[in-house]
C-alpha cells in the first residue's frame, strides 16, 4: 500500500483570456477561497482516499490510518517518512 497526502485550494489558476482591443485583461478572484487537503492511500486493488478541511497533521494521519485498517481487516506496515519541510538531523 502506498499512503500520501496533498492539499487542494479553490483559488483559480492563472489562464489565457481576452479582452477587447486596448484594454487589458482583468481576471477577478474572490480571496475567501478554503483549502482542503486530501489523505490517500493505494493498493493494487483499491483507491482509498479522505477529504479533509485544512491542513492534514498527525491525528488526521493516525485516524486515516485507523480507519484504512478497519476497512481492509488485516494488519498495515508503514512507515513515515520525511517531509519536504521537515527539518533534518546534522550529519555525522
Amino acid at each position: 500500500m502506498f499512503i500520501d497526502a496533498s492539499g487542494i485550494s479553490e483559488r483559480p489558476h492563472r489562464v489565457r483570456t481576452w479582452a477587447p482591443c486596448g484594454a487589458t485583461p482583468v481576471l477577478q478572484l474572490h480571496f475567501n477561497w478554503h483549502q482542503l487537503a486530501v489523505i490517500a492511500g493505494l493498493t493494487c486493488w483499491n483507491f482509498y482516499f479522505k477529504l479533509i478541511p485544512g491542513t492534514i497533521r498527525g491525528p488526521q494521519v493516525v485516524a486515516f490510518l485507523k480507519q484504512l485498517r478497519a476497512q481492509l481487516k488485516r494488519k498495515l506496515t508503514h512507515h513515515l517518512g520525511r517531509t519536504a519541510g521537515a527539518p533534518q538531523p546534522p550529519g555525522r
